[in-house]
């Protein structure tokens, strides 16, 4: 009689045991290499939620930084600002049917999440990098070991951030060397900008952060539309354009607005009853994702781009 009981014991712990195995194994996230990257399918690694400007639920915990939305591996011009940005190591394309969401990470820290998000948003391609907050239930250790050369294993997350934040230039040296020609055609637009910065303090009009974009706020006499709690200012597009201007920034652009909308859960973000004015000149539709031929006295959303 005494034997059922221990073996019963016996049956408990291996079940558990065997639970724990399984759950340790839900929890691996292995990419594969393509081209030189590290790449997983989607739903493989948990990606959190964009913070947007709202503080994360602690300091501590695990942060992806989204560098983008794109159609493939990063190309030689988009892997040069990356680069001077982040650690290769540390960066992680979803593939998300026949685009690859380009994440670095994650962090332990979102004092490291930022630091890392402010130094792509000094690149030209990586101005709409933001931070994602990922549960606390996934275990930090079960993603970072998955790297192609044993020696990356062992860095000290603080070494790496050292890295990142504070050696951005020799980095940056090696892929300079390989791929200059597109970090020239990448500089080349910016001449034109002849928009100077203006502090945020000294703009005259008060703004919203909407994906990392300036909405300004309606005045009292403006024409406004209201949606999720927010009053969206509805302007002409010379009014839209030179209220960008006066502070500092442009409108923002129809291939960064499109890149936002390809995003479905950065597309929630925005009001979707009215189109919003680009700086081509252009009325832009976020649900068609299309130009409208709509005249520029039409009163439609603003968003200014830094």
């Amino acid at each position: 009689m005494a034997s059922k009981p221990l073996a019963l014991l016996c049956f408990l712990v291996t079940s558990l045991m065997f639970s724990t195995s399984l759950r340790a194994e839900e929890n691996v996230c292995v990419p594969e290499i393509q081209s030189g990257w590290k790449v997983v399918s989607d739903g493989i690694c948990p990606i959190g939620d964009g913070l947007w400007g709202r503080e994360p639920a602690s300091s501590k915990g695990q942060f992806w930084v989204q560098c983008g939305l794109l159609k493939g591996v990063p190309k030689d011009w988009f892997a040069t600002e990356l680069h001077q940005s982040v650690l290769q190591d540390q960066i992680v394309l979803l593939k998300e049917e026949e685009e690859y969401r380009c994440l670095a990470g994650p962090y332990g820290r979102y004092s490291i999440a930022l630091k890392v998000r402010n130094a792509m948003r000094e690149q030209p391609a990586l101005k709409m990098a933001f931070i994602r907050e990922l549960e606390t239930p996934f275990s930090l250790a079960s993603i970072v070991p998955i790297v192609t050369e044993p020696m990356m294993a062992v860095k000290a997350e603080k070494e790496i951030v050292a890295e990142v934040v504070e050696t951005v230039a020799h980095v940056s040296i090696p892929v300079i060397k390989t791929a200059p020609e597109p970090v020239v055609l990448i500089k080349e637009p910016e001449p034109v900008n002849t928009v100077k910065k203006v502090p945020r303090a000294k703009r005259s009009r008060t703004y919203f952060e909407v994906a990392g974009l300036q909405s300004p706020k309606p005045r009292y006499q403006d024409q406004r539309y209201t949606d999720g709690g927010k009053s969206w200012w509805r302007a002409t597009y010379e009014e839209a354009s030179v209220a960008c201007e006066n502070d500092g920034m442009s409108l923002v652009s129809m291939e960064t607005l499109r890149s936002l909308a390809r995003d479905t859960e950065t597309r929630r973000d925005f009001p979707k009853r009215l189109p919003y004015w680009v700086k081509e000149q252009k009325a832009y539709d976020i649900v068609m994702m299309v130009p409208m031929p709509l005249r520029e006295s039409s009163l439609i959303h603003v968003l200014c781009e830094e």
